[in-house]
């Protein structure tokens, strides 16, 4: 079953190794499904970096600062989803240090993940705390994009 496509990004903001790029949290009734994943480096210092996007163990708190999902068609419904960064109280908690990593190079290092079969969607299932990306090594500058389908 398809769904409808959103586009979620961020540009031109600092990676952080303990509060996350975004988090993407589904609705109560929905399923989700990262589809693909792109980062840009946007500094002029070269250097090996790396994005975790992982599972969320404990929801962030205290509010966030919401980024609106775009519709890739422009007949498709409002996300039901939700898209936050910069928690007030408390950032998401990750699962653990597994999940899909992101590598690029901080001087202008490009990396599309092209997540094309469905083995290798990142499957966010409904009334979860759903997927946060958050550096695992730098705090360069970077634009992050992340495709969702929300079924």
């Amino acid at each position: 079953m398809a769904g409808f496509l959103y586009q979620v990004r961020r540009s031109n903001f600092s990676l952080s190794t303990t509060v996350s790029a975004f988090t993407i949290i589904p609705a109560a009734a929905r399923h989700c499904r990262i589809r693909k994943l792109s980062i840009v480096g946007a500094t002029t210092t070269s250097g090996f970096l790396e994005v975790l996007a992982s599972y969320v163990n404990a929801a962030g708190t205290g509010g966030g600062t919401a980024i609106t999902p775009r519709p890739l068609n422009k007949n498709s419904p409002a996300a039901a989803f939700t898209v936050a960064f910069n928690y007030v109280t408390l950032e998401p908690t990750i699962l653990n240090d597994a999940g899909y990593t992101l590598p690029f190079n901080g001087n202008g290092g490009v990396y599309r993940a092209p997540i094309l079969t469905e083995a290798d969607y990142i499957e966010i299932a409904p009334n979860t705390n759903g997927v946060t990306l958050r550096s695992l090594t730098g705090t360069t500058a970077v634009t992050l994009e992340a495709i969702v389908e929300e079924l």
